[in-house]
């Protein structure tokens, strides 16, 4: 099991840390399910995302559908071509350019991550979402690595 703490890193919320070490090729649990989303609500969701993003360029405020706060996050299925909701705190796992983790389905409903190397005692885990995931060729990405390397 892993814990949610602060990260190091001012910008983010909240984060996953290894309580133990992991090898290359460990599963990482952290207890996260899955919930298909309906085409509807999939439509609503990328409509407050637009709404949101011109919101920023604009100064607007804008609390979107599903209003402030709101406390998970939604990841796509391309073997289910569909958006799912991420519930638990999987949620928490953050992205980074140089993950340490990959996504690894356990069954339909439920997720974990697959170590891509060796990640230490206290080090933040993390994967990957996408190549769009923060616009088109991750232009907004502002992981670490992304901000180590002068992107963010």
């Amino acid at each position: 099991m892993n814990g949610v703490q602060p990260p190091g890193h001012p910008r983010a919320d909240l984060c996953v840390v290894a309580v133990r070490p992991y090898r290359a090729g460990d599963i990482v649990l952290c207890k996260g399910g899955l919930k298909d989303l309906t085409k509807d609500e999939d439509v609503a969701l990328r409509e407050e995302a637009a709404a949101s993003r011109e919101s920023r360029s604009t100064s607007k405020a804008y609390n979107g559908v599903l209003g402030p706060g709101r406390d998970f996050s939604i990841i796509r299925s391309a073997r289910k071509g569909c958006s799912q909701l991420l519930l638990g705190p999987a949620r928490f796992v953050n992205h980074d350019c140089n993950a340490n983790t990959e996504f690894y389905r356990l069954g339909q409903t439920q997720i974990a991550f697959k170590a891509l190397r060796a990640i230490a005692v206290n080090e933040e885990v993390t994967t990957y979402y996408g190549d769009n995931y923060f616009e088109w060729g991750n232009a907004e990405c502002m992981c670490a690595t992304c901000e180590e390397r002068g992107k963010g």
